[in-house]
C-alpha cells in the first residue's frame, strides 16, 4: 500500500485502534513532513508548516508586537540658547562692520532666539543692528533681531550687520547676545592704537599681512552682556620717543671687601601702544652685569631680546634695549650691575635717568655687618617703611628712599661697631647652708671672633664645671676665670657652674653678677629658686631700675629647676654690676582636699570607699589627719606616698592619723574601703579634715545589687553633674552625684529595698534612638529603638502620642505583640520584656509608628514629640529626622544642640560602654556562679572592648576625612561645620578617656581573677578590695604649685635639680654668621590655608534624669509641587532625602526650626541638645 508523504497531525495524535476520533482541540492547523522511507513509529516532529492565512495573521501580530512604544509628547514649550560665539568688529572712520560666527541648540519646533546685537545712539534706549544671518547655510528672516530655527537640534549660524558712527567717534556700547563662551576680535586701521575692552580680557594681537599694517586685537569676554569699546585714535606704532612713566626700584648692596653692587627693576609703560625697543641711563662709572627682559603687570609678553646698545656720552652710559615683535601696554626691565673702582667712604647712588614723561626713582640701601651706613638724604628724598623679607637676607636693610625725578642719593660709609653684648641667665637655689649658681652665657662680638674669655668671679664661691660647645679649656687665676676656646667664633656660649657653703649671715646670701667687662649691651636674668618649703625675702639695691623684679611665670630664662624646688622670685637688670641681699624663711603648710566618698551598693553590703585629694598650695605637708563617726569600723587604708597610718576614738569621732614618706609639696592622694552589712536605711559619713583651708565634698551613689537603691533624706547637698568629681572610680554603671554645700556637715540618708517589694525603677535605658522621615504630604514615620539594661521588669510602658499609631514592635530583633491599657487617661503600651541576666548585654526594642498627613499637605510648623516611658531613666537620646528634597532645617529653640554624624556614632557607642562597665561591675564583685561563667563574660566584655576601640577609629578617621574636605570645598557654612567638627572630637575624647579607663578594669579583672570564681562571700572591713579611682576631668596644668616633676623634651638635665634649653649647648652651624643675633637668615614665610572662623563650645550635663519628653518643632516651604516619596519605608529613608540628627541628652528638650530657602542642601545637618 502506498502511504502520503504528508499527513494531518491530527490522524498522528490517533492510535491504530478503530476508535472513534476525538475533537481537535488545537486553535489551528499544522502540517508535519516525515520521510517515507523509514516506519513511521521511530520519527520526531522536528518542524511543521502553517496554512497561509495563519502565517500572515501570525507574523502580522509579531510584527505589532515587536513595534516600540510610542514616545511621550513633550509638552515643554520650544526654546533655545546660544553655546559659543565668536565675534568680530572692523574699526572705520563713518563705523563699524560686525560679523559672528555661533553656534545654537533648540528644543521643539520654532524656537525663538535673538541673535542681533543691541547698540546706543546718545542717551536713546538700545535698539537692534540690522542683519543678515543664515542658519545651517540658509537663509533666515529677521524679525525685531531674533530668528525662528524650524527644526529642534544644533544650529550653525553666520550673520553681518553695520553700524553707522559720526566722524572721529571713539567710544561704542554693544549688547552682544548672551552665549555661554564669547570671543571678540577687533580689527583696527593702520595706525590706530590697541583700543580698550572694559569687559574684556586682553589675549593677544597680531598684524594682518598685506593689509597696510592693520592690527587684530583678540579679547576673551566676561560674563557681561554689553561690551564698551574705547578707540586710542592717537596710538602710532613708534620704536623711539619718550614713554609714558618709567619707575626705577633698586638695591645698592655695599660689602666690606668687594664694590658697590646694585639689584633694580626698571618698569616702563606706554599704554595705547606697542613698542619693540626702550632705552634708559646710568652713570658711567657703573657696569651693567646681567640684563633680564620680563612682562610688567597689566603688559604683554614680550619676545626674546636682540639687542643691547650702549653709548657713553657725558659721563653717562645710554643703553638702547630692543626686543623681537611688540609689546603692549608696558614692559620691565630687571637689571644688575657693580661699580668700576674702589668706593668712597662719602658715595652716592647711581644716577639713572630714562625718556619718559614720568620719572620715579626708589632706592634701600643694604650693607654687610662689617659696615656701618648713614644716609644723607636731601629734600627731594622722602623715606618710605622697609618691605618685610630681603631677597640679599645675609645683608641689613639701613633705609629705603624714594623721589621723583632722576635723583642720587647720598650716604656716608663707615666700619661698624664692635656691638657687643651679654646675655646672661642665672638660676641660683638658696638652702640655708648651700648656694648653688648657675650661669647660661650668651657673649657676641660682631666683629672680632672669641679666642680667650676672662670672668669675674663673685668672693666666696667655688668653680664647679663649665661647659661649652666650643670650650677647650678653663683655669681659675684668683677671682679670674679663664676660659680658652677651641675655634674662633664671634657668638660664645657657656654654662657656669658655682658653690659656696659660707652664708654672710643666718639664712643670707649676698648676691653678685659675674665679671664681664667691655660691652656695649648687658642683659641679665636671675631667678631665685628654693625648697618648697621655703620662702625668700631680698633687698635689692636703693638706684632705680638697675634691678627690676617680675613674676616668675614671666620668666624667659634658658635654665628650668626641678622638683623639689620652685623658683620664688624672678629679676631682671640691663647693668653691668649688681648685687642684692637674700634671705630664707619658713613658710606654713596650706593645703585643701576634695574629699569623694564612693557608696555602692553589692550582693554582700554596702561598699564605702573614701578618696582623699590632697591639694598643697604653700609649704610642704608631712602628715594628715581626717575624722569620720566612730559608728563606722576601722577601714583599710591606702596610698603611694604613705608610709605610716593609724586610728584613735576619741568621743563620737574615729581619728585617722596618716604620715608621708616626705613632706607633701605639690599633690597626693589617698583612699579608705569600708563595707557595711547589708540595712535598710544608712547614713552616709561626712568626713572632716581639720588644717585644711578648703574642703570640698562629693558623693557617689552607685547600685550594683539586685536590690533597689533610694535616697531617703538630703540636707546640705545638692545634686552635682558628672564632671563635678575631680576622682571617679573607674567601674560604675549608672552613679548619681551630689556635692556638699560649704565645710558643715549634713545629712545624706540611703534606703534600700527588695525589688519583689517595691515598685521603683527596675530598668535603665540607656540609649533612645529616634528616627523620623517625613514625607511631602505631611505623613509622618518614626522608628524608635530603645536600648535597655533590664534588671526585673515584665513590661516596657511606653506611652506615644494621642496622633501616633503603632505599626510594629520588635525586641532583640523578634516580633512581639504589645498589649493596650489606659492609666490616668492615658494610652499605655505594654511591651514584653526579657531579664538582662548576669553576663548578658542589653535588649534591644524597636518601635515604628506612624501618624497620617494633615488636611493641609505639610504644614510650615512640624511638632515633634518623643513617646514617654513612665517610672523609667532614658540617659541619652539621639533623634534623627529626615525632610524630603526642597527643605530644611533653619533655626531651633530649646536645649539642642547640632552635632555632626560622628557625634552620634560616639553617642551610641555609649550604650556599648555601659555593658563594659557592667562587666567589668560584675568580674570585680565576683558575680559570677561558675569558671565558665566568669570566662564567658570576660570574653564577652574582650568583644565589646575591642569594637569599642574600632568604632573610636573610625569615628576619628571619619572626622579627620570631613575636616580635609571642608578645607578643599567651598562650603558655604565653612565655620558652622569646623565647630561641629570640633565637638565631634571633643565627643571623641571623651569616649576614648572612658574606653581607657574600661580597659584598665578589665585588665586588672584579668589578672585578679582566682583559679576558681565562686560568689563572692561579704567581705569584712580591712579585707574589702580597693577601688582604682581615676582623673575625671583633670586640668591641664597646675598653676598654684609651679612644680615640674618630668623633664621636658626640649630640656637637658645639668645636675640633679637644674635643666637647660637643649639647642642652648648644642655644636653649632659651620657658619658663624647663621647664629649672631641680627644676622640670622630669614626663612621664607610659608603660605597656609586660613580657614574659616569657627567656635566650639563644649557643654555637657551628665547624670541627670530625664522628666519629660522631647519636643521638636519646625516649618519648611517646598520647593517644587508633588511627593518625591511614592512608597515611603518606615526604618531606612530615601537616599535623596534631607538628614539632620537631633541627640538630646536626660533633660526636657525642646527645639525649633523654620525653613531656609526651596534649595536642598549638599550635606547633612545634624543638631543636638
Amino acid at each position: 500500500m502506498k502511504v502520503s508523504p504528508w499527513v494531518f497531525a491530527t490522524l498522528l495524535a490517533t492510535s491504530a485502534a478503530a476508535a472513534p476520533p476525538e475533537a481537535d482541540p488545537a486553535a489551528h492547523t499544522v502540517v508535519v513532513p516525515y520521510d517515507a522511507a523509514r516506519p513511521l513509529a521511530g520519527q520526531t516532529p522536528q518542524q511543521y508548516y502553517l496554512g497561509y492565512e495563519d502565517f500572515q495573521r501570525l507574523w502580522s501580530s509579531a510584527k505589532e508586537n515587536r513595534r516600540p512604544p510610542a514616545a511621550p509628547e513633550d509638552k515643554a514649550p520650544p526654546e533655545a540658547a546660544l553655546g559659543s560665539a565668536h565675534h568680530r568688529l572692523e574699526l572705520a572712520a563713518d563705523g563699524v562692520s560686525w560679523s559672528a560666527e555661533m553656534q545654537a541648540g533648540s528644543r521643539g519646533a520654532w524656537a525663538e532666539l535673538e541673535v542681533a546685537p543691541k547698540w546706543k545712539t546718545g542717551g536713546l534706549a538700545p535698539v537692534a543692528l540690522p542683519i543678515e544671518i543664515s542658519a545651517d547655510g540658509v537663509p533666515t528672516p529677521v524679525q525685531e533681531g531674533s530668528i525662528r530655527l524650524e527644526k529642534p537640534g544644533n544650529h550653525a549660524l553666520t550673520a553681518r550687520g553695520w553700524m553707522p558712527r559720526p566722524p572721529g567717534w571713539t567710544k561704542l556700547e554693544l549688547q552682544l547676545p548672551r552665549s555661554a563662551a564669547r570671543l571678540l576680535e577687533v580689527r583696527v586701521p593702520p595706525g590706530e592704537g590697541q583700543p580698550t575692552v572694559e569687559s574684556g580680557r586682553w589675549i593677544a594681537s597680531r598684524t594682518e599681512p598685506g593689509a597696510g599694517g592693520a592690527r587684530v586685537h583678540v579679547y576673551l569676554l566676561k560674563t557681561e552682556a554689553v561690551v564698551s569699546l574705547r578707540r586710542a585714535l592717537a596710538g602710532r606704532f613708534v620704536a623711539d620717543g619718550p614713554v609714558a612713566t618709567a619707575a626705577w626700584r633698586g638695591s645698592l648692596m655695599r660689602y666690606e671687601a668687594s664694590p658697590a653692587a646694585f639689584d633694580a627693576t626698571l618698569e616702563l609703560e606706554f599704554p595705547g601702544v606697542t613698542r619693540n625697543q626702550v632705552s634708559f641711563s646710568l652713570d658711567s662709572d657703573w657696569v651693567l652685569d646681567g640684563l633680564e627682559l620680563q612682562a610688567a603687570p597689566g603688559g604683554s609678553a614680550p619676545d626674546r631680546l636682540t639687542r643691547v646698545t650702549p653709548q657713553t656720552e657725558s659721563g653717562l652710559t645710554r643703553y638702547q634695549v630692543q626686543w623681537a615683535g611688540e609689546t603692549a601696554q608696558a614692559v620691565q626691565l630687571h637689571l644688575r650691575g657693580h661699580r668700576i673702582g674702589s668706593d668712597a667712604a662719602a658715595s652716592t647712588t647711581p644716577r639713572f635717568s630714562a625718556e619718559a614723561r614720568r620719572l620715579s626713582t626708589e632706592w634701600t640701601l643694604l650693607a654687610e655687618a662689617a659696615l656701618d651706613i648713614e644716609p644723607q638724604p636731601d629734600a627731594a628724598w622722602q623715606q618710605l617703611p622697609e618691605r618685610s623679607g630681603s631677597e640679599k637676607t645675609d645683608l641689613r636693610a639701613v633705609g629705603r628712599f624714594s623721589a621723583t625725578g632722576a635723583a642720587t642719593l647720598a650716604y656716608q660709609v663707615a666700619p661698624a661697631r664692635q656691638r657687643s653684648s651679654a646675655t646672661a641667665d642665672y638660676l641660683i637655689q638658696l638652702s640655708p647652708n648651700r648656694c648653688e649658681v648657675t650661669a647660661a652665657l650668651t657673649l657676641v662680638h660682631f666683629r672680632d671672633p672669641w679666642h680667650h674669655l676672662s670672668v669675674g668671679l663673685p668672693p666666696g664661691f667655688e668653680v664647679v664645671e663649665v661647659r661649652g660647645s666650643s670650650v677647650r679649656d678653663w683655669h681659675r687665676d684668683g677671682d679670674q676665670l679663664r676660659v680658652d676656646f677651641d675655634r674662633p667664633d664671634p657668638m660664645a656660649r657657656l654654662v657656669l657652674q658655682l658653690l659656696s657653703n659660707t652664708p654672710d649671715a643666718a639664712n643670707g646670701w649676698t648676691l653678685r653678677a659675674l665679671g664681664l667687662q667691655g660691652f656695649e649691651k648687658y642683659r641679665t636674668r636671675v631667678d631665685l629658686a628654693t625648697h618648697a618649703a621655703m620662702n625668700l625675702t631680698l633687698q635689692l639695691p636703693a638706684a632705680e631700675r638697675a634691678i627690676i623684679e617680675e613674676p616668675p611665670e614671666a620668666s624667659r630664662s634658658q635654665l628650668k629647676v626641678k622638683s623639689p624646688l620652685m623658683v620664688r622670685r624672678s629679676l631682671r637688670s640691663e647693668e653691668e654690676a649688681w648685687a642684692f641681699t637674700a634671705a630664707l624663711v619658713e613658710q606654713a603648710p596650706r593645703f585643701s582636699v576634695d574629699a569623694t566618698l564612693l557608696a555602692q551598693a553589692t550582693a554582700a553590703g554596702l561598699r564605702l570607699s573614701q578618696h582623699l585629694a590632697v591639694k598643697v598650695e604653700q609649704g610642704a605637708v608631712p602628715q594628715l589627719e581626717f575624722r569620720l563617726p566612730a559608728s563606722l569600723p576601722e577601714g583599710a587604708i591606702s596610698g603611694e606616698a604613705l608610709r605610716d597610718h593609724s586610728s584613735r576614738v576619741e568621743g563620737d569621732q574615729r581619728i585617722y592619723q596618716c604620715v608621708f614618706q616626705s613632706g607633701i609639696l605639690d599633690a597626693t592622694t589617698m583612699s579608705l574601703e569600708i563595707v557595711l552589712p547589708p540595712q535598710g536605711e544608712i547614713s552616709l559619713p561626712f568626713v572632716e579634715v581639720p588644717g585644711s583651708v578648703g574642703l570640698r565634698r562629693f558623693f557617689l551613689l552607685d547600685n550594683a545589687s539586685q536590690r533597689e537603691m533610694r535616697v531617703a533624706e538630703t540636707t546640705g547637698v545638692e545634686v552635682a553633674s558628672a564632671k563635678a568629681p575631680p576622682y571617679v572610680p573607674a567601674t560604675l554603671s549608672a552613679p548619681r552625684y551630689y556635692a556638699g554645700r560649704g565645710a558643715q556637715n549634713g545629712v545624706l540618708r540611703v534606703a534600700f529595698e527588695e525589688l519583689d517589694a517595691t515598685a521603683g525603677t527596675r530598668a535603665v535605658v540607656t540609649l533612645a534612638a529616634i528616627t523620623t522621615l517625613w514625607r511631602a504630604d505631611g505623613e509622618r514615620w518614626d522608628t524608635i529603638q530603645y536600648t535597655l539594661f533590664n534588671r526585673a521588669l515584665q513590661f516596657l510602658p511606653v506611652h506615644l502620642p494621642a496622633e501616633a499609631e503603632l505599626i510594629a514592635v520588635t525586641v532583640n530583633d523578634q516580633p512581639v505583640r504589645a498589649d493596650e491599657e489606659t492609666r490616668e487617661d492615658q494610652r499605655i503600651y505594654l511591651i514584653p520584656l526579657i531579664q538582662t541576666a548576669v553576663g548578658a548585654t542589653s535588649s534591644q526594642v524597636t518601635l515604628i509608628t506612624r501618624r497620617a498627613a494633615p488636611s493641609g499637605g505639610l504644614p510650615t510648623h512640624l511638632e515633634m514629640k518623643d513617646p514617654e516611658l513612665p517610672g523609667l531613666t532614658v540617659e541619652r537620646t539621639v533623634w534623627t529626622t529626615w525632610l524630603p528634597p526642597g527643605y530644611r532645617v533653619k533655626k531651633q529653640d530649646g536645649n539642642l544642640e547640632e552635632i555632626a554624624e560622628e557625634s552620634r556614632e560616639a553617642e551610641e557607642a555609649q550604650t556599648l560602654l555601659a555593658d563594659l562597665a557592667r562587666f567589668n561591675r560584675e568580674l570585680q564583685g565576683n558575680a559570677y556562679e561558675n569558671r565558665a561563667d566568669a570566662q564567658q563574660a570576660m570574653k564577652r566584655a574582650e568583644q565589646i572592648e575591642q569594637k569599642l576601640t574600632e568604632t573610636a577609629n573610625k569615628i576619628a578617621q571619619g572626622n579627620q576625612s570631613k575636616l580635609q574636605f571642608l578645607n578643599r570645598a567651598g562650603v558655604a557654612d565653612l565655620a558652622d561645620q569646623i565647630a561641629l567638627n570640633g565637638k565631634a572630637n571633643y565627643d571623641l575624647g571623651n569616649l576614648r578617656q572612658e574606653i581607657h579607663a574600661q580597659s584598665q578594669a578589665l585588665d586588672d579583672n584579668k589578672t585578679q581573677q582566682n583559679s576558681r570564681i565562686q560568689k563572692a562571700a561579704p567581705m569584712k572591713g580591712a579585707q574589702a578590695k580597693s577601688f582604682k579611682w581615676l582623673f575625671n576631668n583633670p586640668p591641664e596644668t597646675d598653676s598654684t604649685t609651679g612644680l615640674d616633676r618630668s623633664p621636658s623634651p626640649s630640656q637637658i638635665d645639668l645636675g640633679e635639680s637644674v635643666q637647660i634649653a637643649s639647642d642652648f649647648l648644642r655644636e653649632p652651624p659651620d657658619a658663624p654668621s647663621a647664629r649672631i643675633p641680627g644676622l640670622e637668615r630669614r626663612a621664607e614665610q610659608s603660605r597656609g590655608l586660613r580657614m574659616g572662623r569657627a567656635a566650639i563650645v563644649s557643654d555637657s550635663i551628665d547624670g541627670l534624669v530625664m522628666t519629660g519628653g522631647a519636643t521638636w518643632s519646625a516649618s519648611a516651604a517646598p520647593a517644587s509641587a508633588g511627593d518625591p516619596f511614592s512608597a515611603p519605608t518606615p526604618v531606612l529613608p530615601p537616599p535623596d532625602a534631607k538628614k539632620s540628627e537631633i541627640a538630646v541628652r536626660e533633660l526636657p528638650r525642646r527645639i525649633q526650626t523654620s525653613d531656609d530657602e526651596a534649595k536642598p542642601p549638599s550635606e547633612p545637618v545634624t543638631r543636638a541638645g
